[in-house]
């Protein structure tokens, strides 16, 4: 965020890493936000007239979800905190650090018995369990790759808001609500208990492009004349893997922080 005027900027999570390990560690994410901040200030001073951002005194929030070992979807972080003054010590209990909602435990049980159901409509339906914390708000796009489309409330209690309609709806355990394709959704947890809900869903990229199958499925598979030249695509395809790895090196020592080739070449 940018606090000069208020605007709201998005970041890609691996602009400076490659990997996602800070995405559960609470110290890890201490520090990453902490070199996103030092890459946002030195690209400012370098050419401020290029960056989106009208100066440097910036929030970084993480709002990160989650599933623990087939549990719901949830937060990791809280996302109203700003990391760059929030507290850190190896001492102290990390307050930023959202705890398990071990509350809905009782539920796992049925979240596996659903998502068989929901497998078994078709081979392009498919579940996602969401569980949230009282006070905040879930903001969903529905990709349109996606149909039939259809959230159930589990427990709790929220208030759903589409940004195409100005009505918003309280909805209880055991209600649900069709959605649209292409439409951003904003859901609220209200109360002072744990919301969970459900969306179910087909996936109509997948429908269009399935196309029948008409082989024999007794007929063999014929093997390829040349079998090495298989082996020998892969090999190169590994070397190429080992050159990007040692140019990543590279670009590390210059730069003195991880910076992906291709996040480079786009920039």
């Amino acid at each position: 965020v940018d606090n000069s005027n208020g605007e709201v900027h998005y970041l890609d999570p691996y602009a400076f890493t490659e990997y996602d390990r800070w995405t559960k560690h609470a110290d890890m994410a201490y520090q990453y936000a902490k070199c996103i901040e030092a890459n946002i200030r030195d690209d400012y001073a370098r050419n401020p007239q290029a960056s989106p951002l009208s100066s440097t005194n910036i929030s970084i929030y993480f709002d990160i979800w989650c599933s623990m070992n087939g549990r719901f979807q949830q937060r990791v972080y809280d996302p109203r905190v700003d990391l760059l003054k929030a507290e850190w010590s190896p001492f102290k209990h990390t307050s930023w650090s959202l705890p398990l909602l071990n509350e809905l435990n009782y539920m796992r049980p049925k979240l596996k018995t659903m998502t068989d159901e929901v497998m078994a409509w078709s081979n392009y339906s498919d579940v996602i369990f969401v569980a949230d914390f009282p006070g905040l708000t879930l903001d969903n796009y529905i990709s349109t790759d996606l149909t039939n489309v259809t959230l159930t409330i589990l427990a709790g209690n929220v208030r759903y808001k589409s940004d195409d309609e100005d009505e918003s709806y309280f909805l209880t355990a055991g209600k649900s609500f069709g959605l649209q394709s292409g439409e951003t959704h904003h859901i609220t947890t209200i109360g002072l208990k744990p919301s969970s809900y459900l969306y179910t869903f087909m996936n109509k990229t997948m429908i269009d492009s399935a196309t029948p199958v008409t082989e024999n499925i007794n007929q063999k598979p014929k093997k390829p004349l040349l079998p090495l030249w298989d082996e020998f695509r892969n090999r190169i395809k590994n070397y190429k893997e080992f050159l990007k790895h040692m140019a990543n090196c590279v670009l590390y020592l210059l730069y003195d922080v991880p910076i992906p080739m291709e996040v480079r070449e786009r920039n």
